[in-house]
């Protein structure tokens, strides 16, 4: 039986965020598992420090995945400096860089237009729209969408997750298993 499993992170100063959506096509089910770390850099000076605990639960957390599912697909979202906050755009680019360099097979995704290509309604559809966990800047549903947008970009994952969309909207739906 294949599993496959989308990996999203969404890196943050105030809050970081990753989302596993798990598909088994076969079974026709999914599940979705996920995870918040909160203020994981700070500065000593004017370098920027990444909490190593943070870190090491971000690999376990990938690790898992690996371990459960025959192909995983990490997506890390992408950063586009402002120049309004200069220690923001150091921070976050660093924050992106470390984090991707200790996820295996990581990418970066570019976020520009990602809400055109993931949208509310596939959101919801997976059931990823919404979480009982705060955080502050919505940061599991970007992290979510990240997982999403690497799928869509993977032709083996997008013909899945079309028949996922496809059999949740007709009479066919996928059954949602807990992780």
């Amino acid at each position: 039986m294949t599993t496959f499993t989308l990996v999203g992170v969404d890196p943050g100063i105030r809050d970081t965020a990753v989302v596993a959506i798990r598909l088994r096509p076969e079974d026709r089910n999914w599940a979705i598992r996920y995870r918040v770390w909160s203020d994981v850099t700070h500065r000593v000076k004017q370098e920027v420090i990444i909490d190593q605990k943070f870190l090491r639960e971000l690999t376990d957390f990938q690790q898992n995945e690996f371990f459960l599912g025959d192909a995983v697909l990490t997506g890390v979202e992408g950063y586009r400096q402002r120049g309004r906050n200069i220690m923001q755009d150091q921070a976050m680019l660093m924050m992106i860089r470390e984090t991707s360099s200790v996820l295996d097979r990581s990418t970066i995704v570019d976020n520009t237009g990602i809400k055109n290509v993931v949208t509310e309604p596939l959101l919801k559809l997976f059931q990823v729209s919404r979480f009982s966990t705060p955080t502050n800047h919505a940061d599991l549903k970007s992290a979510a969408r990240v997982a999403l947008k690497i799928g869509i970009a993977n032709p083996e994952i997008n013909t899945i997750l079309s028949d996922f969309v496809r059999d949740n909207l007709g009479d066919k739906p996928w059954a949602r298993t807990s992780m």
